[in-house]
């Protein structure tokens, strides 16, 4: 499963007043499309998740067109999940891998300070600690 850029093309095709959303359990708007695209030899199943903009950001202008809903794409090939669950199942994934951003950028985490391993290892343990602990705060 990975999450799929919006370009123009795929924001026309879940645009159209065809499509068909479906409000979830958490009142996200979720649907799915089938679709091979250009340089693709096999379809692949699109799940797409639309979000209400915020009031500010929805207010149109006189001369400027503007769109009510952010699309959001995810490519999947689990057929036996929900819409809504490809979502959730993103989600946590996404959140993992912002965690692990965070202790590799912001704390260090990972780069190899000592000869020894078990070193290494210890002080590690150390950082991932501090780490935890500074997410709990």
């Amino acid at each position: 499963m990975i999450k799929g850029k919006g370009y123009p093309t795929l924001v026309e095709q879940v645009t159209d007043p065809s499509i068909v959303f479906v409000t979830g359990k958490t009142g996200q708007e979720t649907t799915e499309l089938v679709i091979a695209l250009n340089i693709w030899d096999k379809a692949r199943r699109f799940v797409v998740l639309r979000v209400l903009k915020d009031e500010k950001d929805r207010k149109q202008l006189s001369f400027l067109e503007s769109e009510a809903y952010d699309y959001f794409f995810f490519v999947t090939n689990k057929t036996e999940l929900l819409p809504e669950e490809v979502v959730e199942f993103y989600e946590k994934r996404g959140n993992c891998e912002n965690y692990i951003k965070e202790a590799k950028y912001d704390m260090a985490v990972g780069h190899q300070l000592l000869q020894s391993f078990w070193a290494n290892e210890v002080i590690f343990q150390i950082m991932m600690l501090t780490y935890n602990l500074f997410l709990l705060f």
